[in-house]
């Protein structure tokens, strides 16, 4: 086995359940980084943190389609959309 997973084994709960715990961790990990470098209280962490992890989320689910689309038919716009889109969001996040 060379470790190139078949297409037939990627499904969306399986995208789902790999990407998400790796993404909520490092949220997690990123509010204690923030609490103890600069004494800021989890509580006042808990909604930024909540909302940039919302957006990662959904558009991390939103790339399955674009993925599998690609690969189908080797179009990347959706992809480039859906990546243009979090872009967006997290900026606008940002900056609020």
């Amino acid at each position: 086995m060379s470790g190139v997973r078949s297409s037939a084994n990627e499904t969306l709960s399986r995208w789902v359940f790999q990407g998400i715990p790796v993404i909520v961790g490092i949220g997690i990990v990123a509010a204690f980084a923030l609490h103890f470098s600069f004494g800021l209280s989890l509580s006042k962490l808990a909604v930024p943190i909540a909302v940039l992890l919302g957006i990662q989320v959904i558009f991390y689910v939103s790339m399955y389609p674009a993925r599998m689309r690609s690969k189908r038919t080797g179009d990347l716009r959706l992809g480039a959309v859906v990546a243009g889109m979090y872009a967006l969001f997290i900026v606008l996040a940002g900056m609020y």
